[in-house]
C-alpha cells in the first residue's frame, strides 16, 4: 500500500483547519429518529429508506458489499492526533455492535479517511493519478463504481465523498479459483464452494477498501462524534453518493443544516444490523434489501438503545 502512504504524506503537507470537538457532548436528541407511524406505514418508510441509500456493487452478480470479519481503519492529514485516533475508535466500536472486529494497532489500513481543507484537489488527484488505488482499470473479479461516479467523486461539492471497491468471493470467502470445495459455473467463471445450493448465489461481494475524503472546512463546526458516525455509516455500507435522506432519521443529514443530528440514529444502526444480517450470497440485491427491512422493523419494533459511545476527546 506505498500508494496510502504517499496520499497520506501528500496529505498531512496540506494545513489543515480545525474540528469543533467539545469537551463534552449534548445529551442526545430523540426528535430525529422516532417516528410515530405503525404497521404498513412503516414498512413502507424502511422500503423506501433501504431502497434510497443502498448501491449495489458495481458488478454483474448485484449484490449488496459488506465486510467480512475485521476492518483497519486508518486517519490521514489531521493535526490532532486524538481526533484521528477517536474516529477510528469510533468506526470499530460501530462496527464492534454488527459482528465486526477491529485489526490492532499497526494493521494495514482497508478504510482509509482523508481530511483535508481542499477536498477538490485531493479528490481530483485520487481520480487522475491514483487509479489503481480506486480499481478503476476493470478486473474480472474487483469492481468499482463507474465512470460517471468517479467523475462525480472527482468534481463534487459534497463534505464527504466515498468509493468502495468489492472482491466477488465464493458464497463461502474463498477467492475464486482456489481449490477448495465444489466447483459452479456462474457468470463463465469458475467457483469453488463448500454448500452449493439453487437457493442462493455461488458468490457474493465482499469490500476490499474504501476511500473517503472529508473537506475539512465544511466539516468544521460539527462535534467530532457525529461527524466520526457520519464516517462510520458510509465505511460499513455501500451507499449512493447521490442519496436524499430528508425524510428519513439519519446520521446522513449531518451536513443539512439540522443541528438535532449528534450521531448515528436508531434507523442507522437498524439498517447496518439489517445488512449484516442479510444473506451475504443472494441471487439479486433486491433479495437482500427485503431481509434487511424484516430486521429493521423487527430491530425498531424492540425498540433497542444503541450501543454507548466511546469518551469523545479535548481539542
Amino acid at each position: 500500500m506505498r500508494v496510502l502512504v504517499t496520499m497520506a504524506a501528500t496529505c498531512a503537507a496540506l494545513s489543515l483547519l480545525a474540528l469543533s470537538a467539545p469537551a463534552q457532548q449534548a445529551p442526545p436528541s430523540q426528535t430525529n429518529d422516532e417516528i410515530v407511524v405503525t404497521g404498513e406505514r412503516m414498512r413502507s418508510i424502511l422500503r423506501d429508506f433501504v431502497g434510497d441509500i443502498s448501491a449495489p456493487a458495481n458488478s454483474s452478480d448485484h449484490q449488496l458489499a459488506r465486510w467480512d470479519h475485521r476492518i483497519c481503519t486508518g486517519v490521514f492529514g489531521m493535526t490532532n492526533r486524538d481526533q484521528a485516533q477517536f474516529i477510528a475508535d469510533r468506526i470499530a466500536q460501530r462496527a464492534f455492535a454488527i459482528g465486526l472486529d477491529a485489526s490492532p494497532p499497526g494493521c494495514r489500513a482497508d478504510i482509509v479517511i482523508f481530511v483535508t481543507p481542499d477536498a477538490n484537489a485531493l479528490s481530483h488527484t485520487l481520480a487522475t493519478e491514483y487509479r489503481g488505488l480506486l480499481a478503476v482499470r476493470r478486473d474480472v473479479n474487483r469492481h468499482a463504481p463507474d465512470l460517471a461516479t468517479l467523475d462525480n467523486f472527482a468534481n463534487s461539492s459534497r463534505p464527504v465523498r466515498w468509493w468502495h471497491v468489492t472482491d466477488t468471493v465464493s458464497a463461502d470467502g474463498m477467492r475464486i479459483g482456489e481449490p477448495s470445495g465444489n466447483m459452479m459455473q456462474t457468470g463463465g467463471r469458475a467457483v469453488r464452494v463448500f454448500s452449493p445450493s439453487r437457493l442462493r448465489s455461488a458468490v457474493r461481494q465482499d469490500f476490499d477498501r474504501v476511500i473517503i475524503v472529508v473537506d475539512a472546512r465544511q466539516a468544521a463546526g460539527h462535534t467530532l462524534s457525529a461527524l466520526a458516525d457520519y464516517l462510520a455509516m458510509v465505511s460499513l455500507a455501500q451507499l449512493s453518493p447521490s442519496i436524499e435522506t430528508a425524510s428519513y432519521p439519519s446520521v446522513l443529514n449531518l451536513f443539512s443544516g439540522d443541528r438535532s443530528i449528534n450521531g448515528l440514529t436508531n434507523f442507522d444502526m437498524a439498517y447496518l444490523d439489517g445488512l449484516y444480517h442479510a444473506p451475504r450470497s443472494a441471487y439479486s440485491s433486491r433479495q437482500q434489501e427485503g431481509q434487511i427491512v424484516d430486521r429493521m422493523e423487527q430491530t425498531l419494533n424492540q425498540a433497542s438503545p444503541s450501543p454507548q459511545a466511546p469518551a469523545q476527546p479535548t481539542p
